[in-house]
């Protein structure tokens, strides 16, 4: 497990120095006062709102295993769900790929089949951020190029898993590579796996549930201006949200660190919120999204962790009773 910890603890390392570096810039003082004048029921109003796109994906995430025939509990689904978030901080959250070790150890699942699953976890959070962004470009100037370069993503990943006729021969010229071709086999069962969960009637659902969860996410950002007495619509908030989300992703810097910041603050500048006012909204809606979320992850991790333990203690108990029976 000292793998899992070692890039979170890294990066924490170094958000806690760019976090630094905007207090600075943002006069720390007034960040302090910005703190003490949100109330409670304020700070609750944000984190529920982040929760629920926490809950909205693990719902599609459920949804997947159920379409892989995964035989899976409810709540051990959720806590190898959220035990994901803890790789938040991994570039493009790829690091949620070890989920499959754990459902693997909750349901003897093959590995393959979690992996399968988180690819397109990935690939339909970006498509629900991308469909926010092109919605906001219809009334604002900026972003029409980012939101491009996403649709086009999106596009060219749906086309090539939804095509065994582009997929197949890609995977055959790549076989002929020795170090590449032992892995064939199972890339094609990955491939079979993704284009199962990217059947229309699942697209359709999961498309809406990743808007809705995204767009859950849109509004921590319009109530944290507002407890920061700042005017802006909730299509200003949502776009601001959506847009520097989708700058951090395709950054591939882990939790889109700085390219995240870096653009929320700058959106909120160009639509009139003072720029101190804008970093210190900026890193409160960071605390209680993509560090709720870590902090949430960790802990189902530590759970995680410990249910894997207590089994492999009852294992041996179980096989030292037999061997002295």
């Amino acid at each position: 497990m000292g793998r899992v910890w070692q890039p979170l603890i890294r990066f924490m390392i170094l958000s806690a120095l760019c976090y630094a570096f905007f207090l600075i810039i943002s006069q720390r003082d007034n960040f302090f006062k910005f703190i003490d004048s949100v109330s409670f029921g304020m700070i609750v109003v944000l984190l529920l709102f982040a929760f629920l796109n926490y809950a909205l994906r693990f719902l599609r995430w459920h949804l997947y295993l159920k379409a892989m025939q995964v035989p899976i509990e409810y709540a051990k689904s959720f806590k190898v769900f959220m035990a994901g978030l803890s790789m938040t901080v991994t570039p493009g959250k790829a690091g949620e790929v070890f989920k499959s070790n754990f459902l693997h150890d909750e349901t003897s699942s093959p590995w393959i089949t979690g992996v399968s699953v988180v690819f397109v976890e990935r690939l339909m959070d970006l498509v629900g951020v991308v469909l926010l962004v092109l919605l906001g470009t219809l009334f604002f100037p900026v972003g029409k190029g980012i939101a491009v370069v996403g649709l086009l993503i999106c596009f060219t990943i749906l086309l090539v898993f939804t095509s065994p006729r582009l997929f197949v021969p890609l995977i055959n010229l790549t076989a002929r590579i020795k170090r590449l071709s032992t892995a064939k086999d199972k890339t094609l069962d990955i491939y079979n796996n993704i284009r199962n969960l990217l059947s229309w009637r699942l697209f359709i659902l999961t498309t809406f549930l990743s808007v809705i969860a995204w767009f859950s996410e849109c509004l921590v950002l319009y109530f944290a201006l507002i407890a920061c007495g700042c005017k802006l619509s909730i299509v200003h908030a949502t776009f601001v949200y959506s847009l520097s989300t989708l700058a951090g992703a395709l950054s591939m810097i882990p939790g889109g660190l700085i390219a995240t910041e870096g653009s929320m603050t700058g959106l909120l500048f160009l639509f009139g919120i003072a720029f101190d006012q804008g970093t210190l909204v900026t890193l409160i809606v960071r605390i209680c999204t993509l560090w709720f979320a870590v902090l949430l992850g960790a802990l189902f991790l530590m759970l995680l962790v410990r249910d894997g333990r207590q089994r492999k203690g009852e294992a041996r108990d179980t096989i030292g009773k037999q061997c002295s029976g």
